[in-house]
């Protein structure tokens, strides 16, 4: 798809924040003490280069880079892993990394299952960096709701059975995962509609939302991360999670 300097540019903005907020999804909720998170400034200091070089127009070589200022001894483990995991085809980093580089080869102006994980992304990587609680949690929410809801059905009631769908494991459905998506969006409509100026939520929240991102990326990847015209089809896909999920 031909595009202007302009729209380039954009899209090179775009995958540098996909790649930041990776970085955040993994390092909240597999190793919160050991990588810094970086805020929205700070991330505009950091360097995150992705552009294509070549002396001829119908031969491009694509060119990555990032580089972080920040460097702390105790990040090394985390590091380690993730490069080793960028590197597995198949691992759950791998396939994360490939976000930032599908929205660099945009080929279409529909929208694709990549942007919604985009979008995810972005609302999860505000809100692990964010101190109010309120705040933080309706951040969370929308994140969730990024990659749940599309326009169907009872928004609480589908938003709670999705989200407990892309939790589950060899033991099937957990209802539990039910109960605190439930308590979270209930939550979240409390301070949407002024009833409660304190919200306490009885689970760590962060974590909670994360691994949901996080599984929902593998289930997306089998999906079809370039499918476009997707939502019956996404959502039929996510309601049919118990019966179908590769385990």
């Amino acid at each position: 798809m031909k595009c202007t300097e302009l729209f380039a540019y954009g899209l090179a903005e775009k995958a540098r924040d996909a790649t930041l907020n990776i970085i955040r999804l993994f390092g909240s909720t597999q190793s919160v003490n050991a990588i810094p998170l970086l805020s929205f400034g700070e991330a505009r200091r950091h360097r995150f280069d992705f552009h294509l070089h070549s002396d001829n127009i119908n031969k491009f070589t694509k060119s990555t880079r990032y580089s972080f200022a920040i460097e702390h001894s105790r990040s090394k483990e985390f590091w380690s892993n993730f490069l080793i995991g960028k590197e597995l085809a198949g691992n759950i980093i791998n396939l994360s990394m490939k976000i930032p580089e599908m929205i660099l080869s945009k080929s279409t102006p529909k929208t694709r299952v990549i942007e919604r994980l985009e979008r995810a992304l972005m609302w999860y990587g505000e809100a692990v960096i964010e101190r109010d609680i309120q705040q933080k949690i309706q951040k969370l929410v929308i994140s969730i709701e990024a990659i749940v809801i599309f326009k169907d059905g009872n928004i609480t009631d589908t938003f709670c059975k999705r989200v407990s769908n892309l939790n589950i494991t060899h033991l099937g459905v957990d209802n539990a995962i039910g109960k605190q998506a439930l308590e979270l969006y209930t939550a979240r409509s409390n301070i949407i509609h002024g009833s409660s100026t304190t919200e306490n939520v009885s689970f760590n929240v962060v974590e909670f939302c994360g691994k949901t991102l996080i599984r929902a990326i593998y289930y997306f990847s089998l999906f079809g991360f370039d499918e476009v015209d997707y939502n019956r089809k996404l959502s039929r896909f996510l309601d049919d999670l118990p019966k179908n999920a590769l385990l």
